[in-house]
């Protein structure tokens, strides 16, 4: 297996690559430094991550707020208003952040060329041809490791039509930052291999996408879509499907409450696990360690099964 501190130094190596790059750039003329922002954690990172020290990036939901209730504050405004773009999730995710930027035009999805999957969890389609809506495709694709590349190389291209003089830079951070994760897939692909056959649900359908990219046997959520109360009707269902597939725990989220569900965790004897889409902690500092802590809590918990 891959010792996943090769991927951490390959994120360290391109932090000192980056600092010393700035410190033998010739002082430009323009003072005033370019700035974009981004709307969750995962996609503040990546953006990061790319653009290096040649552009101040701004997270806009901070660490332990959910972009599905999250309100926007005056200085989430100005930041934004301030910003030469911002990045957004998309799909009823995020989409209160076109409602506070004055130019529309500088709001970007990151959504293209993006493999998005249905909602139900059984079927996928590619979004190269059709517009999505929340109701039928998942928006929660940044969890697929393929997509976190792919999300890279659109705000790559981005950073590029703002910042031209820079090209070169943002093409090598994007190279190693793809490096990283090519890397860090093959590990947690083989990591989750022991967990594989085990089946287990979560709170909302947050995680299809990360099932999905490491064939892990996710078999339902307790709400139909986010913030969403169960019907009696999909409750009874879920419970079959519990019995049926011998379910022992269900996974919340650190940014949602877990009020709803302390009487189905006890009515079907679930244990109750915490696995964080957003990250951003002092623990969840980069998109890689997102996607690693969360292999890591999966396998220890499912392994108890």
């Amino acid at each position: 297996m891959i010792s996943r501190n090769i991927i951490y130094s390959l994120i360290a190596f391109t932090m000192i690559s980056l600092f010393a790059c700035a410190k033998y750039s010739p002082p430009s003329s323009n003072t005033e430094r370019i700035s974009v922002s981004a709307s969750i954690f995962p996609i503040y990172d990546i953006t990061r991550q790319i653009a290096g020290t040649k552009i101040d990036v701004h997270l806009l939901i901070k660490p332990g707020e959910s972009p599905h209730t999250f309100e926007p504050t005056f200085n989430t405004k100005k930041n934004v208003n301030n910003s030469k773009k911002l990045f957004i999730i998309g799909h009823q995710i995020d989409d209160w952040a076109t409602t506070i930027v004055d130019n529309k035009l500088k709001v970007t999805i990151i959504d293209s060329d993006i493999f998005f999957l249905e909602s139900n969890m059984d079927e996928h389609q590619s979004n190269k041809t059709q517009n999505h809506k929340h109701e039928k495709f998942n928006p929660h694709y940044w969890l697929d490791p393929s997509n976190g590349i792919q999300i890279a190389k659109n705000i790559k291209e981005e950073l590029i039509n703002i910042d031209s003089k820079n090209s070169n830079y943002y093409e090598d951070n994007f190279q190693i930052f793809k490096k990283s994760i090519d890397i860090l897939f093959a590990e947690l692909t083989s990591q989750s291999t022991e967990i594989q056959q085990v089946s287990f649900i979560t709170l909302h359908q947050a995680w299809i996408y990360y099932a999905n990219a490491f064939n892990l046997n996710v078999v339902g959520s307790f709400e139909p879509e986010a913030a969403e109360e169960p019907s009696p009707k999909y409750l009874k269902e879920l419970q079959d499907k519990i019995k049926l597939e011998k379910v022992s725990i269900i996974f919340s989220e650190p940014q949602l409450s877990t009020t709803s569900l302390s009487g189905f965790i006890k009515d079907n004897n679930l244990r109750i696990g915490i696995l964080d889409p957003i990250g951003g902690s002092k623990d969840i500092s980069s998109y890689q360690k997102l996607l690693q802590h969360n292999m890591d809590t999966l396998t220890r918990e499912l392994k108890e099964n």
